[in-house]
């Protein structure tokens, strides 16, 4: 009863309505429920496109639809098959070729390999990690015999890594260090 009052002597002496910006949210509200609707719509396409192929001969394992920063119709795709990872920009507006992109091969894990894969370090990456890759480089390094590198495919490559584990293996085969990297390589001294 009191806010019928309210407003009858507001209308009267010519108050103005207070506006609690409520369209606004729900304008927005709706904008990002039909932008996630339509996102998730082309990202089902993206992810059919890339499991639809046949990739070097291989049919893939698994795939995966990165999307782009700001055109909801560009995408990365990542293609996993037995032998390798293929890493391919693509545009749902355009013909899809199976064949573009870079192409990661997996190796076999060698023995320093699976030393650092035994480390604390590199369980917990592949805990989180969904698309990983390994490689091994030798080191001149005393004391050193190689570093083994274990990423993540789904935030970078090979030839420029994003989320890395790396562990310097020594010729006995332990674990000298380990240790986690994200964006621009840091190594410990």
């Amino acid at each position: 009863m009191m806010n019928v009052a309210h407003r009858l002597v507001n209308a009267e002496i010519g108050a103005r309505a207070k506006t609690t910006g409520r369209g606004f949210a729900i304008f927005a509200l709706l904008f990002l429920a039909f932008y996630n609707a339509g996102r998730g719509a082309l990202h089902a396409r993206a992810v059919a496109t890339l499991d639809s192929r046949i990739y070097a001969g291989s049919a893939p394992q698994r795939v995966a639809a990165l999307p782009g920063p700001l055109n909801p119709l560009a995408w990365r795709g990542l293609v996993e098959t037995p032998e390798f990872y293929r890493v391919v920009d693509f545009n749902l507006l355009e013909e899809f070729d199976p064949s573009r992109g870079a192409i990661f091969y997996k190796a076999a894990p060698a023995p320093d390999v699976q030393a650092a894969n035994n480390s604390a370090v590199f369980r917990d990456f592949f805990n989180f990690s969904q698309f990983p890759i390994e490689r091994a480089l030798p080191l001149a390094e005393p004391g050193i015999a190689t570093r083994v590198e274990a990423m993540d495919m789904r935030f970078g490559t090979p030839a420029h890594p994003a989320f890395v584990a790396t562990a310097d293996v020594n010729s006995r085969l332990q674990v000298v260090r380990a240790w986690f990297t994200f964006g621009a390589e840091v190594r410990p001294r």
